[in-house]
């Protein structure tokens, strides 16, 4: 063999190997993202359970006690569904509609009317 036909055999495998580093590297970065846009998702659908679930208690016990959560988005409240990341969730009393910034907010009822906003 002569020495010019090792040398570029060598740079042939190299290259293979760079590709293969390169796809793998690809995939690995999809799966990350994928990975991170279901983690969001999940918890966007965990606040949504839980204001809708707030909201429902308030509309069930009429009382003069407020609950404080935080969002970590923001979010859109109708006055028979709450929406946060794309996420809905119906409930069953009549709230009032507006939106919500990324924060803390405080969720309580006036005059049957369930209200939230951020403090």
């Amino acid at each position: 063999m002569a020495r010019g036909q090792i040398e570029v055999e060598t740079l042939v495998a190299l290259a293979v190997v760079l590709v293969i580093f390169v796809g793998v590297m690809l995939i690995i970065g999809v799966n990350g993202q994928n990975t991170d846009a279901l983690r969001q998702s999940q918890a966007a659908q965990k606040e949504c359970n839980e204001v809708a679930a707030i909201i429902n208690y308030f509309g069930a016990n009429q009382n003069e006690e407020r609950i404080t959560i935080q969002l970590s988005q923001d979010a859109n409240v109708y006055t028979d569904h709450f929406s946060v990341g794309g996420i809905s969730c119906d409930f069953f009393a009549n709230a009032l509609e507006g939106e919500l910034k990324q924060g803390g907010i405080s969720i309580y009822e006036s005059e049957g009317v369930i209200i939230l906003e951020n403090i």
